[in-house]
């Protein structure tokens, strides 16, 4: 097909695929309908995901979601294989797999696309007879999660914990109108276990 004929509106994404569009003079800070900043934070990354675009906003309705909606995806997705010979404005537009879309962004909160759950961390609670001081090296649980929202899935309740493979977590660090937060997601097939939340066992982990 000739790449000057093509225009979004002719473009029909596949069963598995979603449309993205990045527009990668925002790749740092994305602004909001309603005037929220949302920042990606990338002194924080620990990982090298903060290299590659991590935010976009969707060129379809999927899921419920309307098209122009902000999401987030895998930082490998929009790569050189999956751009398409067209733009939309100053967005790039590209083919990515669904499995590669996490979240949408509502008013700079994230919620979870089917499939998927946002947690947040956990650590056990210290016990009284041992001293920790502010050098004491605080650790997470690499494998339970304190489930903060799911897609869809009735097995699993916001406030239970995710009991997961290890290292079947997704974080993404970012800057929400000057607030650092973090987007962490699990898969709900890597979900192996469900336990019920103890707060005399957990905490949440905070950094």
């Amino acid at each position: 097909m000739d790449s000057e004929k093509i225009t979004l509106q002719s473009l029909k994404p596949l069963k598995g695929k979603v449309l993205v569009g990045v527009n990668y003079d925002e790749k740092k800070e994305h602004k909001l309908a309603d005037g929220v900043s949302i920042q990606v934070e990338r002194q924080f990354d620990w990982d090298g995901k903060m290299s590659q675009n991590t935010f976009g906003i969707i060129m379809h309705d999927y899921e419920n979601v309307k098209s122009g909606t902000m999401i987030v995806i895998n930082h490998n997705a929009c790569i050189k294989e999956t751009c398409l010979p067209v733009k939309y404005g100053k967005y790039d537009i590209y083919s990515i797999d669904a499995a590669q879309v996490y979240a949408y962004v509502i008013d700079g909160v994230p919620h979870p696309f089917d499939g998927y759950l946002l947690v947040d961390r956990l650590e056990e609670v210290k016990e009284k007879s041992v001293i920790y001081t502010e050098h004491t090296k605080k650790k997470h649980i690499h494998n339970k999660f304190l489930v903060k929202e799911i897609g869809f899935n009735e097995d699993i309740k916001e406030g239970d914990i995710a009991i997961c493979y290890t290292m079947s977590d997704y974080e993404l660090p970012y800057n929400n109108n000057g607030r650092l937060e973090y987007l962490i997601r699990v898969k709900v097939r890597d979900v192996v276990a469900i336990e019920k939340f103890d707060k005399t066992k957990y905490v949440i982990y905070e950094k």
